[in-house]
């Protein structure tokens, strides 16, 4: 299986963090072992973001515990863990982190937990490479590889399957338990493919072009045939200079774009400047880099009811909220 160390090797150099951050990660992870003694009767399972939350627990159902580091509109590239998140850490049977530096200011957390013997897993290490778009294109042998994968069916079952056989490896007397949640989930996510890809029909041709704060949607575009622009990279870490802004402002007006669009996990400041100086509308918040909160809920496939806090949830709710808003002629 492949480490965390070597995934990381094959797109950054990892930088040094100060050395009272790594004393704590040591201290952390050598000094958390169960006093009593007892073995706990389920696994826990310590994942990074709300997508890998939605994907392990739907797969291990009662069988496992699942503690998520990072909540609703919580920018993953930009997270930095904190002491409650390292303790976490240290007491996991398991980690699933998303990989392809999704999570680029934990990797020093996530070494150090390897480092002292608990297993980790990246979710997405089991795309084909075939399946990955780069930030030069869809040739992912140049440059960083998009980490939004779960904006494609096609990638987030092979997460899916990934995570369902490493949890069978953990806990083989659940095996039958695991692979039967995860079926049950690939034929949801086959059919809000569907559903989707029927839903963007209704945008005319010429104005099936998603704007929105950061390049998040490649994917989402690549299925369902949108022209996605992004103000930022694939990555929050860089801010979008004048220049992009008074680009992206031009193509707006140029295209005739009805609508463009924030994102629940990124500052939407930029985002409404760029609607106002372009003269168009503010066509919705979408979910990106984080699923939405508990409680609230939207309608789907067969009219049946998804959480937003669930990848189904989300999905529907991004495809509603920019059919709604594409479909919509300029004023």
């Amino acid at each position: 299986m492949k480490t965390f160390a070597s995934l990381v090797a094959r797109f950054v150099t990892p930088s040094s963090l100060a050395t009272t951050f790594v004393l704590a990660l040591a201290t952390f992870f050598t000094g958390c072992a169960d006093e009593s003694g007892e073995t706990p009767s389920k696994p826990l399972i310590v994942v990074t973001t709300t997508h890998l939350s939605d994907l392990v627990r739907t797969i291990s159902g009662d069988r496992a515990e699942v503690t998520t580091l990072m909540g609703p509109g919580v920018d993953p590239h930009l997270y930095k863990p904190t002491s409650r998140d390292l303790s976490s850490l240290s007491k996991a049977d398991l980690i699933v982190y998303h990989g392809l530096l999704l999570e680029g200011r934990m990797g020093e957390a996530l070494q150090q937990a390897e480092n002292k013997g608990i297993p980790t897993l990246a979710a997405t290490s089991g795309i084909p490479a075939s399946m990955l778009i780069s930030d030069a294109g869809d040739d992912n042998s140049h440059g960083n590889v998009d980490p939004h994968v779960w904006f494609s069916t096609q990638a987030w079952t092979a997460c899916l399957n990934t995570v369902t056989e490493r949890l069978v490896e953990l806990e083989p007397s659940s095996a039958q338990v695991f692979r039967q949640n995860a079926l049950l989930m690939q034929r949801e996510i086959a059919k809000v493919g569907d559903w989707a890809r029927e839903r963007i029909n209704e945008i005319p041709q010429d104005k099936r072009k998603l704007v929105t704060s950061h390049d998040a949607f490649r994917y989402l575009g690549r299925d369902l045939g949108l022209n996605v622009i992004g103000l930022q990279g694939i990555s929050t870490n860089v801010e979008a200079g004048l220049a992009d802004r008074a680009n992206l402002v031009e193509f707006i007006v140029s295209q005739e774009i009805p609508a463009i669009f924030i994102e629940s996990s990124v500052n939407p400041g930029a985002m409404r400047e760029i609607a106002r100086e372009s003269k168009v509308v503010i066509g919705g918040e979408l979910f990106s880099d984080a699923l939405g909160p508990p409680g609230e809920r939207v309608s789907g496939p067969g009219e049946e009811s998804h959480g937003l806090d669930t990848w189904s949830g989300t999905m529907i709710h991004n495809v509603s909220t920019i059919v709604e808003a594409l479909s919509v002629k300029p004023r």
